[in-house]
């Protein structure tokens, strides 16, 4: 099941489907958008209730792709209901409520996951290669840099809106570029986080 219709949800629905899945339902704010996304796409339920849909379909996974800062509540109640999630970055908003997001899973003994589709690029490979092959030497310092060209003509959205643009920014971008270290440094950032 699917919880938000734009082109992250339809995406997760495609690739879904690409991998076997069955796309038993999907959720969105607005209930004529969330039923014609659904019906485009010849997923048999929708609603604008996740929690009823979780009921009504009684999904094995469910997949968040919504805006990032609406993730939270929706995953929770997916673990609390025994799913399995998937989820568009970021997880959380804060490393408190994404320990206690882990916390919840490992106690209902559901795997969750999340997409950091950046991580997988060929560049993003090749220096990961060219780290651990020792080629370049021990990292001491990364720079990133994306998305600080937006399109022009993306739908309005929250890039547009100056008085939340920069927890947007921090929601939409930043995981990408953590997501991409970890896959460097994977083991002494975790040390460096646990003060080890």
């Amino acid at each position: 099941m699917i919880s938000g219709t734009g082109f992250a949800g339809q995406g997760h629905a495609d690739a879904f489907r690409a991998v076997g899945a069955e796309v038993v339902g999907m959720v969105g704010r607005t209930p004529s958008v969330v039923k014609e996304v659904a019906e485009k796409m010849n997923i048999p339920y929708s609603g604008t209730n996740w929690q009823q849909a979780l009921l009504d379909c009684q999904p094995d996974i469910v997949s968040i792709a919504t805006p990032g800062g609406a993730h939270y509540e929706p995953i929770k109640q997916a673990i609390a209901f025994g799913c399995h999630v998937y989820s568009d970055k970021p997880l959380t908003d804060s490393a408190e409520t994404a320990m206690e997001l882990y916390e919840l899973a490992k106690a209902k003994n559901v795997k969750t996951a999340f997409a950091s589709s950046f991580r997988y690029m060929p560049c993003v490979i090749h220096a990961k290669q060219l780290v651990a092959s020792g080629a370049i030497g021990e990292p001491v310092e990364a720079e990133f840099i994306s998305h600080f060209n937006l399109e022009r003509d993306i739908p309005f959205g929250w890039s547009h809106r100056k008085r939340r643009w920069w927890r947007s920014f921090e929601q939409q971008f930043y995981p990408h570029d953590v997501h991409c270290h970890l896959g460097y440094w994977r083991k002494n950032t975790l040390d460096n986080r646990r003060g080890t």
